[in-house]
């Protein structure tokens, strides 16, 4: 992956360890797309929400044992952030981006 996409990727978002979720994007460099895409429609929502990557591991996973979470930060009022984000949900899944 180039080192441009991997510096915008990290001012878009915080990583949370950014060595893995650096190593991650390099070997899913054809995420990056997706997660670029997630950024402009994240913050379309949410937009002063921090938003953060993460490397997670599945130990019941039967192949790739770790996975990309986005998640984010925001000082919303509960019932305000879920009904953002279901309208976010609703329109990424329309449009036939990965499941949320």
């Amino acid at each position: 992956m180039p080192i441009a996409e991997t510096q915008w990727i990290s001012t878009q978002f915080d990583w949370r360890e950014p060595e893995r979720v650096r190593r991650f994007l390099e070997r899913h460099s054809d995420m990056v797309p997706l997660v670029e895409s997630a950024s402009f429609r994240l913050r379309g929502f949410f937009p002063d929400a921090l938003l953060c990557l993460e490397v997670l591991d599945d130990p019941d996973a039967l192949q790739e044992r770790d996975y990309l979470v986005c998640f984010l930060v925001t000082r919303l009022d509960p019932d305000e952030a879920e009904q953002r984000y279901e309208a976010f949900r609703d329109t990424w899944l329309a449009r036939g981006q990965a499941q949320c």
